[in-house]
């Protein structure tokens, strides 16, 4: 079984959990102070990506910006999937994937393939998919799409076609338009902070 290194805040141990996915240059830090802030006490599990890209981590290779490399984005979530699966961290919890860029893109996949329950996702910037959902069943999951108008990285039409593809996979989505380019916002510190607490507050 492959490895990863991760940072795990265990939280409620009755409430949901936060599967934290970087950006490109990311590690498995970079929500913690965020979500410590905007939903304090939440449980956190941070994973740093395997792959490097001049000293950077990914999750998965690409061939250029915008140009991801699908056999290894595959090959990634499958080994992802299979370590998150052993990670008694997550055992019986319900759990929120929060991802931005090359982390939304994972999570999205993960999503997309079926390989790990997610109960809800936050998917800041992510780019469209070519995964094939034809026997995809989404149902009762709660996805929120989060889009740069003026993104050059992920173009908002990409995450408009994502957000119609889990539409048809049954998921409850919500996409919002966010008055920006590929960096997060004060508005997308309020969607999440709106996502998770509400969560913390159910849970």
């Amino acid at each position: 079984m492959s490895n990863f290194l991760y940072f795990h805040s265990p939280g409620d141990p009755f409430k949901p959990i936060v599967l934290a996915f970087h950006g490109t240059g990311g590690d498995e830090h970079q929500f913690t102070e965020l979500l410590n802030d905007l939903a304090p006490g939440v449980g956190i599990f941070g994973v740093r990506g395997k792959v490097q890209e001049h000293g950077m981590n990914r999750y998965f290779a690409r061939f250029a910006e915008g140009q991801l490399d699908f056999e290894d984005l595959a090959f990634r979530t499958q080994e992802l999937a299979d370590w998150l699966k052993t990670r008694p961290e997550l055992e019986n919890r319900e759990t929120i994937a929060l991802g931005y860029s090359n982390g939304a893109n994972i999570a999205a996949n993960l999503l997309l393939t079926n390989t790990f329950p997610l109960n809800k996702a936050i998917l800041l910037r992510p780019m469209y998919l070519p995964t094939a959902i034809e026997t995809l069943d989404l149902t009762g999951t709660t996805i929120q799409i989060n889009a740069g108008e003026a993104d050059p990285i992920c173009p908002p039409e990409q995450s408009h076609q994502l957000a119609e593809k889990f539409t048809r996979a049954n998921a409850t989505v919500d996409l919002k338009m966010i008055g920006a380019g590929h960096n997060l916002t004060q508005a997308d510190m309020i969607i999440i902070q709106q996502i998770v607490g509400d969560v913390l507050r159910e849970g």
